[in-house]
């Protein structure tokens, strides 16, 4: 056309390519690069992470096992004093006066404060009740958790052999926990403690944490199992158990390698609802009486201590109650996001 110049063929501009991205492979060659997804553990720890719940319940545990685990540095580093230290006729200076640690009517007269001694208050006996929580509280989670351990390493056991074995298996470990769920713990805990009274079997005695761990960790099987039970009887018949069967898995091989980790997520709900129960039952026992005794402490034995004083020293009670409610709740919660955070329904990765 007449004012147009055609260009020369070598000035042609090239058609822009879209080149793939590549990175170097073996061997100096290339190859592209394919952006691998999120693994389902990635995708669960984010949800983790993202759940301000969740994390506050991380932060309150932490709190209190820190606490705990360094009550005997604060014992003579930040108190000033042992857990068993009585001071009956002691006084401390507050606020410019002296005051009687214990009354002499018997009554705890230094209550919960901005004060290092006495802290949050003096028992009966003159003792620092912040001092006796944080020790107690040792205690009641050893047997709290060692309950714990035995009561699912049983339960994980006879339940998966219960609901993938089927027929007499079944049938017998079936009944066993239905005689141990009619059988209540605390009687059988109150006749050995009465058996062990004169005597023991190694480390087991009457009040031993050993005792006290052996009756609730054998007392929550039955229960545990049973549900258990129910999670492997709905995995028995998946597709992915019938190719481990096929392809030649041993059942021992197909019930820890393909239906724990599938209930993996309900397993760690439930330690968390053991673990609390557990440490409730040892509260609960030992304020009775029948569970840790003295000289032991326990927040069992904190909560019974205050009882006689609860209108007129309040905190003796309080104190090693609160403790008990912010470890189970939080407990709790973490326990229940893991469950959610790991079910494979919400491993989408949307």
């Amino acid at each position: 056309m007449a004012g147009h110049a055609i260009p020369a063929p070598g000035a042609l501009p090239k058609p822009a390519v879209l080149l793939p991205e590549v990175g170097p492979i073996a061997s100096g060659t290339w190859a592209p690069v394919v952006a691998e997804s999120p693994s389902p553990t990635d995708i669960a720890m984010l949800r983790l992470k993202e759940s301000r719940l969740f994390m506050a319940s991380c932060a309150m545990l932490l709190f209190i096992l820190v606490l705990v685990a360094a009550a005997p540095l604060m014992e003579r580093g930040f108190a000033g004093r042992t857990a068993v230290e009585q001071g009956l006729s002691d006084t401390i200076v507050l606020g410019g006066k002296k005051r009687e640690v214990v009354e002499l009517d018997g009554t705890p007269g230094i209550g919960p404060g901005f004060h290092r001694e006495y802290m949050l208050g003096a028992d009966a006996l003159g003792r620092d009740v912040f001092m006796r929580t944080l020790v107690g509280g040792r205690v009641s989670l050893l047997a709290g958790f060692g309950a714990s351990v035995i009561a699912m390493f049983g339960a994980v056991a006879l339940g998966t052999l219960a609901g993938y074995r089927r027929g007499w298996w079944d049938a017998a470990i079936s009944r066993w926990a239905d005689f141990m769920m009619c059988f209540p713990s605390l009687l059988l805990l109150v006749g050995l403690s009465t058996a062990l009274a004169t005597r023991s079997i190694g480390p087991i005695h009457r009040g031993s944490v050993s005792l006290l761990i052996l009756i609730l960790g054998v007392g929550a099987i039955a229960g545990m199992s049973r549900i258990i039970r129910g999670l492997v009887i709905g995995l028995a018949e998946k597709e992915f158990v019938e190719a481990a069967k096929a392809m030649g898995s041993s059942d021992l091989r197909i019930m820890a390698r393909h239906m724990l980790p599938n209930i993996s997520g309900a397993l760690f709900t439930y330690f968390g609802l053991i673990f609390t129960g557990m440490v409730l039952g040892e509260a609960g026992l030992s304020y009775l009486g029948i569970g840790i005794l003295p000289p032991q402490m326990s927040w069992g034995t904190g909560i019974g201590d205050g009882v006689p004083f609860v209108t007129t020293a309040w905190w003796i009670t309080l104190v090693p109650g609160m403790f008990v409610v912010m470890f189970a709740v939080s407990v709790n919660l973490i326990s229940k996001g893991i469950e959610e955070a790991f079910d494979p329904k919400n491993l989408t990765g949307s």
